[in-house]
C-alpha cells in the first residue's frame, strides 16, 4: 500500500511538473508578447511626439502666414484708399486740350472719356451738353 501510495505521489508529482513546465512556457510566451507590446507602445509614443512637433510647427507657420495675409490686406486697403480719386493728369490734360483742337465728333468722344474718368454719369454729361452754347 505504501508503494502504491508512493507511485501515485510520484505520478502526481510528474503531472504537476509537466503542468508547471506548460505554464512556464505560457508565461514565457506572454512575457515575449508583453515585451513586443511595450516596444510597439514606445515606438507609437515616439511617433506621436514627432507628429505633435510637426503639428506645432505647422501651427506656427499658419500664424505667420495669417499675419502676412492680414498685413498685405491692410497695405492693399491703404493703397486703395490712397489711390482712390487719383487721376492721370497727363491723360486728362491731353483729352482737355485735344477736345478744343478736335472736330465736333472727336470733341464729344474726348468729353465722354473725361467724364468717365472723373466718374460723371452719361445722363449727367448729356445734361451738361444740353446747356452748352452752340
Amino acid at each position: 500500500a505504501s508503494q502504491e501510495e508512493g507511485r501515485r505521489c510520484h505520478q502526481t508529482l510528474a503531472s504537476l511538473k509537466l503542468e508547471l513546465a506548460e505554464r512556464m512556457e505560457e508565461a514565457d510566451a506572454l512575457e515575449g508578447k508583453l515585451k513586443s507590446l511595450r516596444g510597439r507602445l514606445h515606438q507609437t509614443n515616439a511617433d506621436l511626439e514627432v507628429k505633435e512637433d510637426q503639428l506645432q510647427e505647422l501651427k506656427k507657420q499658419n500664424e505667420v502666414q495669417q499675419e502676412m495675409l492680414e498685413d498685405t490686406q491692410k497695405k492693399l486697403m491703404t493703397f486703395v484708399s490712397q489711390s482712390e480719386g487719383t487721376v492721370d493728369k497727363t491723360l486728362l490734360r491731353r483729352l482737355f486740350v485735344g477736345s478744343f483742337q478736335a472736330a465736333d465728333a472727336e470733341r464729344q468722344e474726348a468729353l465722354r472719356l473725361m467724364a468717365s474718368t472723373l466718374g460723371i454719369r452719361e445722363d449727367q454729361l448729356r445734361q451738361l451738353r444740353s446747356r452748352e452754347p452752340a
